[in-house]
């Protein structure tokens, strides 16, 4: 590569600078964007060169906008940059907290709900950065986007933005959910329809924007297909009939094992699946532990590679059957969104988030995720237990 003059330089610094901070790509995504629009540049290295270039010399300038922030909540942010390098996403975001000190021990429920507090505080602050105007911003339900939306309340009492040109939509059929201790924090329902009406109620979004499911979790085999497409089309439409995947889709991720309150609830919004998880946890689970996840109740493998391929063919058929029945946004429609947040951490967790950074490794080194059904998020919000344990991982 020939000498490059220093007006070059400065061109390409800027470039460089502006796509990794204010696009959120990773240094590995700038390289490779670079290289195919035909610039001189070489490696990474030569990216983090010209990065630090545009810093010190002032060809840009960094804005650091206010975050929630709270007593005993921190970011490790270099082990989030450490990871958002080594698996190939723009930004992770590692949640220390002191409050945790014993309390697993002490009282497990509100050990569960601590953590996602810390997640949702987290996630508040980067998609405060994150949305822009007439963005569609597309929600999931649970304890994690619970404590988000929580979170964005605090942050608009300082800053007061408007958001009216927002559209947000909920992927989601209803549930119950709850927090786990009930007894410190409170009683909020956590579905997805809840949570995209509280976030539009908080962001001033008008309601005509918004597109709420209202159908339950499942839908039965025995219900007539023509009707429940109907239904469907008139009261959760985007489920099925999206013409283009959402701007920022937020969602948690969950393993399915006894202790999930799927499993063990007995009512009509699980029923139609009942069958489908009670031999999953009968047949599948038994031999391959914390395997089975979920993304907005749709159920994917994250087990290990080298599994039985009898086990393997018996799950996805079950996974299959369940996936058939759940009202909820497939997710082949989220890997499509400009932003794909992932907030979940906790000890029950690490196992699927090791398959969701695998995956997202493959795909940032240009290949297909080996194995993998499920979402390549491009932001990762997890605690720090977590982030450990994948920076652990073998290469």
């Amino acid at each position: 590569m020939e000498r490059r003059s220093p007006e070059l330089l400065d061109r390409l610094a800027i470039r460089a600078a502006y796509l990794h901070h204010s696009d959120r790509k990773s240094v590995r995504e700038v390289t490779a964007e670079l290289q195919a629009a035909g610039e001189p540049v070489r490696k990474d290295d030569d990216i983090r060169m010209l990065i630090r270039r545009a810093l010190t010399t002032g060809l840009v300038k960094i804005e650091v906008t206010r975050t929630l922030s709270t007593g005993t909540l921190d970011l490790d942010t270099r082990l989030g940059r450490r990871l958002a390098e080594r698996f190939g996403m723009r930004n992770v975001y590692v949640v220390t907290d002191r409050a945790l000190a014993g309390l697993k021990d002490q009282d497990p429920l509100a050990y569960g709900d601590q953590i996602h507090l810390g997640l949702g505080w987290a996630a508040a602050g980067f998609l405060m950065s994150r949305i822009r105007d007439r963005d569609t911003i597309a929600v999931g339900g649970g304890r994690a986007l619970g404590f988000t939306v929580d979170a964005l309340k605090e942050l608009q009492k300082d800053t007061r933005q408007s958001f009216k040109d927002l559209s947000i939509l909920s992927l989601v059929g209803n549930n119950i959910i709850r927090r786990q201790d009930l007894r410190k924090l409170g009683d909020g329902n956590l579905t997805a329809d809840t949570v995209a009406f509280d976030l539009a109620a908080i962001l001033g979004v008008d309601f005509e924007k918004v597109r709420f499911v209202h159908l339950p979790l499942s839908l039965p085999d025995s219900l007539n297909e023509d009707v429940a497409s109907e239904v469907m089309k008139v009261l959760g439409g985007h489920l099925l009939n999206w013409q283009s995947p959402p701007d920022i889709a937020v969602f948690s991720m969950g393993t399915v094992n006894h202790r999930h309150y799927m499993v063990n609830q007995r009512g009509p919004e699980t029923e139609p699946v009942r069958g489908e998880l009670d031999t999953l946890m009968r047949e599948i689970l038994p031999q391959a532990p914390d395997s089975i996840a979920k993304i907005c109740y749709k159920l994917f493998w994250v087990g290990d590679r080298s599994s039985p391929s009898e086990l393997r063919e018996r799950a996805s058929a079950l996974m299959d059957a369940f996936n058939k029945k759940t009202v909820s946004v497939p997710l082949n429609l989220l890997n499509q969104a400009r932003e794909k947040v992932l907030v979940a951490g906790g000890p029950e967790m690490v196992n699927a988030i090791r398959a969701v950074a695998r995956a997202s490794a493959e795909a940032a080194s240009g290949g297909s995720p080996v194995d993998y059904d499920g979402v390549v998020p491009t932001c990762l919000v997890t605690d720090a237990v977590t982030a450990d344990a994948l920076d652990t991982m073998p290469s």
